[in-house]
């Protein structure tokens, strides 16, 4: 199977997701995970996403199976605009010839004590009306002060857990992993404490062989690494 025909087959529609579970407003943040529906309700989910919400009988079917509360809660989540993010997989070649990324640590207290699963690779939100690609290059400069020049290949999307879809370009770039001037983030910590607190959006970057990189990454990110593989494999 070629790139383009596997990006082609997990490309990622723009269907709306389940909302953002957030330790903070920054995007790294968001990727903590969703607050899916109740095992209970996951009929009432499929009506809804197959069927809609729009016809009586459906209608009934949700709020036997999921109850008002929970129909309700379910609806707002799935009609909140899709959140979409955009970075890069900066790569190299080590020492020893094996392929390495780079991924970036998230600041701050929730993730402090978190180190498999957590990272991730250099990315943010994307402005409205905004170019991904351009998205994706500046949300990296702007985490690591990192300034590849190209050329670019396109990995596709994915989408996590918490319904983020995350679009990335591969490109060969031996960055300094010493961060520089990462964005600051600025939240209340602990919750409703009334405290606010300032750290970096990411606060340390390192380049990992990809089988470590697998257990570093964001468990949806993962693929990123599959497609990098094959990208690289077709040149």
């Amino acid at each position: 199977m070629t790139l383009a025909s596997s990006v082609a087959t997990c490309a990622v529609g723009r269907a709306a997701p389940a909302s953002d579970v957030s330790a903070g407003g920054s995007d790294v943040s968001e990727d903590a995970g969703g607050a899916g529906v109740g095992g209970s309700s996951l009929k009432a989910r499929g009506a809804y996403m197959n069927q809609g919400v729009g016809r009586p009988v459906e209608m009934i079917l949700l709020l036997r199976v999921a109850g008002r509360r929970s129909y309700r809660r379910f609806v707002s989540r799935a009609t909140k605009p899709v959140k979409e993010s955009a970075g890069l997989v900066l790569y190299r070649s080590s020492q020893s010839g094996h392929t390495e990324v780079l991924l970036g640590h998230p600041g701050g207290p929730f993730w402090a004590a978190k180190d498999e699963g957590a990272w991730s690779l250099p990315k943010g939100e994307i402005d409205e009306g905004e170019d991904l690609l351009l998205a994706a290059r500046r949300e990296t400069e702007e985490e690591t002060g990192a300034r590849p020049e190209g050329p670019f290949a396109s990995l596709g999307s994915v989408r996590q857990k918490s319904g983020k879809i995350v679009h990335a370009w591969a490109v060969r770039h031996d960055a300094d992993t010493r961060i520089q001037g990462s964005s600051i983030v600025e939240m209340e910590w602990p919750p409703r404490s009334g405290h606010r607190i300032s750290f970096p959006e990411i606060d340390r970057a390192e380049y990992f062989e990809i089988e470590r990189a697998r257990t570093k990454i964001n468990a949806a990110q993962a693929e990123f690494l599959d497609r990098l593989l094959l990208l690289l494999r077709e040149q």
